[in-house]
């Protein structure tokens, strides 16, 4: 934010990591199913779901 601020989210699913990175920060998944196999793959999220 440019006051400053500052916001934490909790990411608990692939989905959830994908939809962040794409959503927010504005940066394209090009094979999205194969990146959320990936991230579940090296548990860099606790959950599949």
């Amino acid at each position: 934010h440019i006051d400053g601020r500052t916001e934490q989210k909790q990411i608990a699913t692939a989905t959830e990591l994908a939809d962040t990175l794409e959503g927010q920060l504005g940066i394209t998944i090009p094979d999205r199913t194969a990146f959320e196999a990936r991230v579940r793959e090296k548990k860099i999220v606790e959950t599949s779901t």
